[in-house]
C-alpha cells in the first residue's frame, strides 16, 4: 500500500495552486479528498472504481484521470456536466510514457484528482453527495462498494447527511438520530445483498459499532 502521509502536506499544496492546470473546482476538491482521507486514498481509490463500473459509468483508473486532467486544456468548468468532461478525458486525452508520475508527489497529486473526479461523476449519476468523511470510515470498517453505493442512495433518499455517518458509528450522534441512521443503512444492505433477511442486515449494521 501506497503511503501518503510523509508527502501529504506538499501534495495538497501542489494541487491547491493547480487552479490553471486542473481548474478551480479541481484544485480545491483534490485538495480536500487528502485532507479528509489522508493514508486511506488507495483503498477509497479502489472503492470508487468498482462503484463506477457498477454504475457503468466507466471511467477508468484514477491515477489515469488525473493523468490526463494534468494534459487536457479543458477544465469541468467547460463543461455542461462531469459526465462530459469525463468522456472528454475518456475519448479525448491520449497519456505518453512521459506522462507517468516521476515521483510520489506526482503520484499523489495523480491519485487525488482522479479520486476527486470520480467522487463528483458517481455523485452527478446518483444525484447524491458522496460523502468524503463516509469513504474513509467505510473502507477502515472494509464494507463492500456495492453496500456503500448503496449507502449513498439511501442516505439521500432518508434526507441524511452522510458526513454523520462517522458520528454515528462512533456514538457521537444524538440519540434520536440513531434510528434514522440504522433504518438507512439496514436498507443499504438489503439492497446490496439480495436474499438477506431483515435481522441478517440488522445484525450487519450492529457490528459497524
Amino acid at each position: 500500500m501506497l503511503q501518503i502521509a510523509p508527502a501529504l502536506s506538499s501534495v495538497i499544496a501542489a494541487v491547491t495552486n493547480a487552479v490553471s492546470t486542473y481548474g478551480p473546482l479541481i484544485a480545491k476538491y483534490a485538495a480536500q479528498v487528502l485532507k479528509t482521507i489522508g493514508t486511506n486514498l488507495p483503498q477509497v481509490i479502489n472503492t470508487l472504481e468498482a462503484i463506477d463500473k457498477i454504475l457503468g459509468i466507466n471511467a477508468g483508473n484514477a491515477q489515469e484521470l488525473g493523468a490526463k486532467a494534468a494534459k487536457s486544456e479543458r477544465k469541468p468548468e467547460n463543461f455542461d456536466s462531469f459526465h462530459a468532461y469525463i468522456n472528454h478525458l475518456k475519448d479525448d486525452i491520449i497519456l505518453e510514457p512521459n506522462d507517468a508520475a516521476g515521483s510520489e508527489v506526482e503520484t499523489l497529486t495523480q491519485q487525488a484528482v482522479g479520486a476527486s473526479i470520480l467522487v463528483k461523476g458517481i455523485g452527478e449519476n446518483l444525484d447524491a453527495n458522496l460523502s468524503l468523511p463516509m469513504l474513509g470510515k467505510v473502507v477502515l470498517l472494509g464494507i463492500a462498494p456495492a453496500v456503500v453505493l448503496e449507502m449513498v442512495k439511501s442516505y439521500a433518499s432518508h434526507g441524511l447527511n452522510s458526513d454523520d455517518f462517522v458520528a454515528y458509528i462512533t456514538g457521537n450522534l444524538p440519540l434520536v438520530e440513531v434510528g434514522r441512521h440504522s433504518q438507512a443503512l439496514v436498507e443499504a444492505f438489503q439492497n446490496a445483498n439480495s436474499g438477506m433477511t431483515l435481522e441478517q442486515a440488522e445484525d450487519a449494521v450492529m457490528a459497524l459499532r
